[in-house]
């Protein structure tokens, strides 16, 4: 196909033509670790399906000069504070015990570390996150996320999880916390 030629990065291209759509071309480009793809319907009647060249190449031009990759920021970027636990088991006597949570990238295989973006686009970094649990929790829990969100659409959403468990005080705990003030006297 002849928009295999024309531009520098083409990587594939099909016609195709129905009485319904006309003539029709889907063609892809890759250049400067960006990809576009090109899906044409109805482009030029009989004599004039040389269109869809022409099409093609503005189309492709628009994104080459109006879009850029912009990778989200990672977790090196974001300060993850700790959590309150309350009633949870820690070194001495206190109401509450403090935890730091970590933060796991989204493995859902389609994740995004970056979108093409219009300059004009921003990423919103949305950070949701509880401030307090109650003991027990167990490692792994779901404490928040950040998704990085592009015209409303999420395009990545990365987990915070708990690193370690934390026992509720109990009588036992509290006895051994007893006898460790003794054993030190």
């Amino acid at each position: 196909n002849a928009f295999l030629n024309m531009m520098e990065g083409a990587l594939s291209g099909k016609t195709g033509f129905t009485s319904a759509a006309g003539y029709c071309y889907v063609g892809a480009l890759r250049r400067d670790d960006r990809t576009f793809i090109v899906a044409l319907l109805g482009c030029g009647w009989p004599n004039n399906r040389s269109y869809k060249w022409s099409d093609t190449r503005k189309l492709m031009q628009y994104g080459l000069e109006n879009y850029e990759y912009r990778a989200f920021k990672r977790e090196g970027d974001v300060k993850i504070p700790k959590i309150e636990v309350e009633k949870g088991q820690g070194d001495h006597f206190q109401q509450s015990v403090q935890i730091q949570p970590i933060l796991i990238p989204d493995q859902s295989g389609g994740a995004e570390d970056g979108v093409l973006m219009r300059k004009d686009e921003k990423v919103e970094r949305i950070f949701e996150m509880v401030d307090h649990l109650k003991a027990p929790v167990e490692a792994g829990k779901t404490v928040g996320s950040i998704r990085y969100v592009v015209d409303g659409v999420t395009w990545r959403q990365d987990l915070i999880v708990t690193e370690q468990t934390v026992e509720k005080i109990d009588f036992s705990w509290c006895l051994g916390q007893v006898l460790k003030i003794f054993v030190s006297l």
